[in-house]
């Protein structure tokens, strides 16, 4: 550690190497910091890159459970008017579907900690600070495809629960 400015010692280090040997050249000097920065830059950029690809990953799942609902409740728009003719109320038709839709992100959950588990110790030798089985990662992980996937259900949910079920019996 250093007084003042790191980069004034420069002639000092200059001098001290050309007392200890002659044709020594100082070069390539710098901070601590600069070169805590310097060695950084690979890894972040990889972390980065694996974020992004993460990132992508729960946005097509989003998409892709946002349509099988979509399409499970345009398959079933006529049993939901159905049952909606029969008693059951707005309420009762959007748990329904929420319900599929939590089913399904559990079924991908469970799907996806068995892989994780698998495949820690592949990946156990890139990993930096975090342990591979790190119980805050998987609950964070979980919560946050619960959450996408509520989201990415609510909209196939809430145009099921609002089906007419005049319209639904004329058609029949």
């Amino acid at each position: 550690m250093v007084s003042g400015d790191p980069f004034s010692y420069e002639r000092t280090m200059q001098a001290v190497a050309n007392r200890i040997d002659a044709e020594a050249l100082v070069f390539d000097y710098g901070t601590f910091e600069e070169r805590i920065q310097e060695i950084a830059i690979e890894p972040r950029f990889e972390a980065g890159l694996v974020s992004a690809f993460a990132g992508i990953a729960l946005l097509l799942s989003a998409i892709g459970l946002y349509a099988v609902l979509a399409y499970i409740v345009a398959e079933r728009t006529r049993e939901l008017g159905l049952r909606m003719a029969f008693g059951a109320s707005r309420s009762d038709i959007l748990g329904m579907v929420l319900w599929r839709a939590l089913g399904l992100t559990l079924l991908g959950i469970l799907a996806g900690t068995g892989a994780s588990l698998l495949g820690t110790k592949l990946l156990a030798g890139f990993l930096f600070r975090v342990q591979p089985l790190d119980p805050s990662t998987f609950v964070t992980v979980t919560l946050t495809l619960l959450s996408v996937a509520i989201l990415a259900a609510l909209a196939p949910a809430i145009r099921a629960a609002w089906v007419n079920p005049m319209q639904i019996l004329r058609e029949q």
